[in-house]
């Protein structure tokens, strides 16, 4: 069903579609404007639902809620991949309307209609206008936390904004438009260097890691438009059917950007999976567009022959073909996968670690290509081939140079990277330098020649140039995490942080937001709830039992007299006194076992220590209780030479009788060592006036009686019942006596066992038909969590920093959706501050809660946010929640059947926090930090990129472009580069008259 929305953009789409039928029949219909004006109207409608909140619209539900301020509203209109496709239709069709204002033409009018219908066609595919049933809804389920930033304007609007004008420049040449089609591809290239640029600093700023750029499928999907655009600049040297060709190629690019963004192959990007029609129609745009282009290939082969080579030109088409080198590249590695996955084959594309090492091996020589024609490009027309010649041969031989000083390890640039890192920035240092210098140059002596438009060339180049030696000597640094340094920030103590003075004011934790659907969407569908309901129902039957079985244990325990005298002597229990025994005394080597001599001896023994021992053996379910002696031993009757190897296996008649207040004990056989079995520690024996003295040795108690009130137990104890068992598995240190006190803490063990907990989470987490096969098919029932429907949208820690003289608040968050999609609700908060050229990266999390050694701890956050959602719930839906976001936080590093006692921890973190006993009271915040180098020059370059392309779009506006030959050698006062004689003919000699642009200008 689709929604008023849907129907209200499908009435424009009808529209277009009789609209584009008469224009195949080249017949004008006088509505076409009014037609792409009513989509942009539909376009504020659907906006207008996010807005209010309509749930009816189905993409509302799952990318908003109704506590999101009004800018996130707004903006989430183009979170979903559906909702992004109709935001590119409607910026292709304002372009169009601003296109057809000026110029008049069917073809331009059916290109656009064509390319607005299929990318409305591709939003509903994707559910842009999909209708649900809003009855009982009354939230969302909130925003992606990653895009709950300011960025999330600028960066997709900017991207799509420059797709669209890419495109149309696409259609504009198609139509026989060139002069609008220059402009639009100079403008789209503007919008999709920004977005680009703004995208690699949104995640400078948010993911906490310092990177700009990892090779992520949807930012290489991004370069891969701009570098076949940015060579389309340089193919007007060559010829007009290279421009064509280069502009189809760049055009169809668009499409594969579009496709990758929602192939669920990005990480950091995907939407969701697409339909196989969205990728048919996007793959099928994306082919037709090429294929078009490469019609052309042929008089693009004969333009290449035909050059008129000078320095300036050569410079030109060495950075067209490495430009176009670097796009075939980046394109194959992605339509590849795209075309295979449509086929249901999934393969890998190079990102992140794989991605530095394919992309930068496989780019690298057409960058070195590119940034050695800089100084062709810039002086090309102020020295001649022998002076240029000189300069890259001078080049060449100082990169040669740093590069065996690099692979000498003389010299390193970023010693955490690897020996390809520096080199590759060795090779290509002294001719991006070179061109930062000779574009700025350049760009001088024609500004004093008022040759504006080749001062803008110029000037753009050494942009470029020094976005490159930014990006060179920064990377290295932001993308790799071992330069982190962590820093201690204690409360109201002053800490130098790279020559920065912080300290830390206060701090405050607060919920935000309204209330998300954290429930709906995932119950019985998402692995996160799986793993969470799997602890929930091992808790509820198996773990309920096997606490069932512990108390049981600690009872028997407890009627045999055993509990008490393990509990009081488990850690020593000393007896003041001396206690006598008689009997038989075998000396045994301790190495074979060989009786050395038998006597009878009288064994006195001193302020002796009584310590038991607890033994599990779980093969056969059997529980040991070890008792032994440990004190100063006197042996009377004993005639040998005292050595450590040797024990002494004792028989009493008179039996050593110690009366404790853990019972009374009765030593009938046991072995005697000289040997600290505590401290680990030898003792040294030796006869005293006729007698043994044995300091601090052990008597091990082979035979003893037990005797507590009118029970007597045998010594050692010894037991095969599973209850006892249980007991001791669980009170022995370990994980479990862990969870038994976390549950003793919460008070779960009464509720479990008689308040009716157990029945409670069973019902609640199983459908009515599981319950009737459960536990038989356990497996295919998880998936539900008794947890609340809905919950706050999140946490935040405020915190008041003193930076450098100036108060800062720094603010971390926890969405909760984040956390329960599985894509981690943190969002760490980044303070970059400029010291010159570089930045001082610095990352603030909140600080992480850890009381036992197993467990990995969980970040204050996490841990407040549920302590305050827990009011109000019942102790079912706290466990469920827990579960889920335990499960969700430990997603990448523990099996959903081993998740049980960290859920077990979390909870009793979350049950007892106080956030005025937060860690930061108490130990304070630690904070990342690292020094990127030369970082603001990336920005810098960026920005004069813009301005320069910026200024050159304003110039080719005004100054009605030449025919004929324009280089700068035919002409010093042109003002463009464009340098085919006109009119070109074909490869067969023919007139090509189909590439011809206004007033027969050449493309």
């Amino acid at each position: 069903m689709i929604h008023y929305t849907g129907i209200l953009t499908f009435v424009g789409s009808l529209a277009l579609l009789v609209d584009a039928f008469f224009l195949i029949r080249k017949k004008r219909t006088p509505f076409s404007l009014y037609i792409k004006l009513f989509i942009l109207l539909s376009w504020l409608v659907y906006v207008y639902a996010f807005v209010v909140q309509d749930y009816s619209l189905r993409p509302v539900y799952e990318y908003s809620t109704h506590g999101l301020p009004l800018a996130f509203k707004i903006a989430s209109s183009w979170a979903s991949g559906g909702g992004s496709l109709f935001l590119f239709a409607t910026v292709m069709s304002l372009v169009a309307i601003i296109h057809e204002r000026y110029e008049d033409s069917v073809k331009l009018s059916l290109g656009y209609d064509s390319l607005i219908l299929a990318s409305l066609a591709l939003a509903y595919m994707n559910g842009a206008f999909d209708y649900m049933n809003p009855a009982g809804i009354t939230a969302g389920v909130g925003l992606n936390p990653l895009l709950k930033s300011p960025w999330i304007y600028p960066h997709p609007l900017s991207t799509f904004t420059g797709y669209a004008l890419i495109a149309s420049a696409a259609i504009s040449l198609l139509s026989g438009s060139a002069k609008a089609s220059k402009t639009l591809s100079r403008l789209g290239w503007v919008f999709l260097t920004a977005g680009i640029a703004i995208g690699g600093y949104w995640s400078y700023l948010t993911f906490g890691w310092g990177g700009y750029w990892a090779w992520d499928p949807v930012e290489t999907a991004e370069l891969t438009p701009w570098l076949v655009t940015t060579a389309l600049f340089h193919a007007q040297v060559i010829g007009r059917r290279t421009s064509y060709l280069t502009q189809m190629l760049a055009a169809g690019s668009v499409f594969l950007a579009i496709l990758v963004t929602r192939a669920g192959i990005s990480p950091l990007h995907s939407f969701a999976s697409p339909e196989a029609a969205t990728t048919v129609v996007t793959l099928a745009l994306t082919f037709i567009l090429i294929a078009e282009g490469f019609t052309k290939l042929g008089g693009t082969i004969k333009e290449f022959t035909s050059l008129r080579w000078t320095p300036y030109r050569a410079g030109l088409v060495i950075s067209y073909i490495s430009l176009m080198a670097m796009f075939l590249i980046t394109f194959s590695t992605l339509a590849v996968p795209s075309t295979l996955k449509l086929a249901g084959i999934e393969v890998n594309v190079p990102q992140m670690d794989s991605g530095v090492k394919f992309y930068h091996t496989a780019l690298f020589p057409f960058a070195l290509m590119l940034f050695a024609s800089l100084p062709l490009c810039t002086l090309g027309d102020r020295l001649n081939w022998r002076e240029l010649s000189s300069l890259i041969v001078g080049l060449t031989t100082v990169s040669g140079l740093l590069v065996y000083l690099t692979f000498k390890r003389d010299i390193i640039w970023s010693p955490a990277s690897s020996l390809a890192t520096n080199l590759v920035i060795s090779a290509l240092l002294p001719f991006v330098v070179t061109g930062v210098f000779s574009g700025l140059g350049s760009f001088t002596v024609y500004l004093r020649g008022r040759r504006n438009f080749m001062a803008g060339i110029s000037f753009l180049h050494m942009a470029m140039a020094v976005t490159m030696l930014g990006i060179l000597l920064s990377g290295p640094y932001a993308y790799n995490r071992s330069y982190f340094k962590e820093v201690d920030l204690p409360v109201r103590q002053t800490v130098d942080v790279q020559g920065t003075p912080i300290r830390l004011v206060s701090y405050s934790y607060s919920l935000y937001g309204g209330m998300i659907d954290a429930y709906t969407p995932y119950v019985g569908r998402s692995d996160i709830f799986r793993s969470a309901s799997w602890s929930i129902l091992f808790l509820a039957t198996d773990f309920k039992e096997a606490l069932s079985g512990y108390v049981r244990g600690k009872e028997k325990l407890s009627e045999s007299g055993m509990l008490k005298f393990y509990n009081q002597t488990s850690g020593g229990l000393l007896i003041p006194g001396e206690f006598q025994g008689y009997g038989k005394a075998d000396v045994v080597n301790m190495s074979d076992g060989r009786v050395l001599s038998s006597s009878q001896v009288l064994i006195t023994l001193r302020d002796p220590v009584l310590v038991s021992k607890m033994t599990v053996t779980s093969r056969q379910n059997k529980t040991s209780i070890g008792v032994m002696l440990l004190g100063n031993f006197t042996v009377d009757g004993l005639s040998f030479s005292p050595n450590p190897s040797i024990a002494l296996n004792v028989s009493l008649k008179d039996p050593i009788r110690i009366n404790s207040s853990a019972g009374r004990v009765e030593v009938k056989r046991g072995t005697l060592v000289f040997f600290n079995m505590i401290t680990q520690r030898h003792s040294m024996p030796k006869f005293v006036e006729g007698s043994l003295v044995a300091p601090d040795s052990t008597l091990l108690l082979d035979s003893a009686t037990l005797k507590v009130g009118e029970v007597e137990v045998n010594l050692p104890y010894v037991s095969e019942d599973n209850d006892i068992f249980l007991y001791a598995i669980f009170s022995q240190g370990s994980i479990g006596s862990d969870i038994i006190g976390a549950l003793n803490k919460t008070g779960l063990i009464d509720d479990l066992l008689n308040g009716g907990l157990s029945e409670k989470m069973i019902n609640k987490s199983l459908t009515p038909e599981c319950r009737q096969i459960f536990p038989t098919d356990l497996f295919h029932c998880l998936g539900w969590v008794p947890m609340p429907k809905l919950i706050p949208e999140g946490a935040k820690l405020t915190t008041t920093l003193d930076l450098n003289g100036a108060r800062k608040e720094v603010v971390m968050r926890f969405d909760a959706n984040g956390e329960i999609q599985g894509i981690h609700g943190l969002v760490a908060h980044v303070v970059s501050v400029s010291t010159g050229l570089d930045e001082v990266y610095m990352v603030f999390n909140p600080p992480t809660v850890k009381k036992r050694m197993w467990s990995p701890g969980y970040h204050e956050l996490m841990i407040y946010y549920l302590h305050e959602t827990f009011k109000g719930l019942s102790t079912e839906e706290r466990l469920g929640l827990t579960s889920i976001f335990a499960a969700a936080y430990l997603k990448d590093a523990v099996s959903f059947e081993n998740l049980f006692p960290y859920f077990v921890d979390l909870y009793e973190l979350a049950t007892g926090f106080s956030p005025e006993e937060s860690v930061l009271t108490t130990q304070g915040m630690i904070i990342q930090v690292k020094v990127i180098p030369y970082v603001s020059l990336l920005w810098l370059g960026v920005a004069l990129m813009i301005v320069a392309e910026l200024f050159l779009l304003a110039l080719g506006l005004k100054i009605k472009e030449k025919e004929g030959d324009n280089t700068p050698e035919g002409d010093g006062n042109a003002e463009t580069w464009q340098t085919p004689p006109s009119p070109i003919k074909d490869v067969e000699g023919n007139e090509d008259t189909d590439v011809k642009g206004d007033d027969g200008d050449e493309t």
